[in-house]
């Protein structure tokens, strides 16, 4: 066995062929580009920049809307503002997950009930979420977490049964497929975090994703104080629908080019993401005793976490 190099081994980290790649990744491209934007003062409101980053990442993941926002909780929370969730009902959520995840039940006022997870992907088990379903069930959150998928075939079956709406949380599953579509689009809603550690990151930002123009119409005028997208700054707006509780969180124009620059690059990253899993998977496998996360049963393509 190699001698350890607290004991006076050879060190692996230090030399330039392990180095940890620094994170996230920089660009002079797109330093030059956010100068640009730095310079011309539209920062906010609804910027072309954003629109296209908008357009572009909901459709790497199958969705026709995408809505960017402040973080990956309010994503979350607009989502089932969206939807109409409120007080009295309850949104059935995994118990592994990030705080984020129940905590935005709680901000609309909700219930959150936790379920138990599958063994296997360490995401939300099918059969505990059926089990949770009481008659004030309005909504599910199925997270994909780690490198697992949670099983959105059967989630799904069983929420369409119920009338439940599913939301994707994603945070931790940019440009996953599962069954060969984007993750994000196969519930009503996915909702993407873009904080500091992600696979995709501007610092902080999110983004909510949809095939529904009308719950796209409710996210925005949600994130945005109300206004729909087509009512123009500095006029009077549209009025937002009486039942729909509007906050400011928009994103930014310098983080929508950081994202959108970003997700250029991001196919060829998260190929290399599954080249590096798949050998430490391999490795892994071979020592007694270690049982590895399942990626999930239908899952075709994968994201990881960072």
């Amino acid at each position: 066995m190699a001698k350890l190099a607290i004991n006076g081994g050879t060190p692996l980290f230090g030399n330039n062929e392990y180095q940890v790649m620094p994170w996230p990744p920089v660009s002079e491209k797109t330093a030059d580009k956010l100068r640009e934007i730095y310079l011309s003062r539209a920062w906010s409101f609804n910027s072309p920049v954003e629109q296209e980053f908008e357009k572009e990442f909901a459709a790497f993941h199958d969705a026709e809307f995408g809505i960017l926002m402040s973080n990956g909780t309010v994503t979350l929370e607009c989502a089932l503002e969206a939807l109409g969730v409120g007080p009295g009902d309850e949104v059935i959520v995994p118990d592994l997950t990030w705080i984020a995840t129940a905590m935005s039940v709680r901000y609309v006022g909700a219930t959150c009930v936790f379920a138990d997870i599958d063994k296997d992907t360490c995401c939300l088990s099918p059969e505990a979420f059926e089990k949770a379903i009481t008659p004030r069930t309005k909504a599910v959150i199925p997270v994909h977490i780690y490198a697992g998928m949670a099983d959105l075939e059967k989630i799904i079956e069983i929420a369409d049964k119920h009338g439940i709406a599913v939301i994707e949380d994603c945070a931790h599953m940019h440009g996953g497929k599962w069954n060969g579509k984007g993750c994000g689009s196969h519930g009503a809603i996915g909702s993407f975090s873009f904080q500091q550690s992600k696979a995709m990151s501007a610092g902080e930002a999110g983004i909510c994703i949809t095939n529904d123009q009308k719950l796209a119409e409710r996210l925005y005028r949600a994130k945005h104080i109300g206004y729909s997208r087509y009512d123009k700054q500095g006029q009077a707006g549209t009025p937002p629908p009486q039942d729909l509780i509007c906050h400011n969180y928009r994103g930014l124009a310098l983080q929508a080019q950081i994202l959108r620059d970003q997700l250029v690059d991001f196919p060829a990253l998260n190929r290399k993401h599954n080249e590096f899993h798949d050998l430490l998977a391999k490795e892994l496998a071979a020592i007694p005793g270690v049982r590895l996360q399942s990626q999930g049963r239908l899952a075709t393509r994968q994201g990881y976490y960072s």
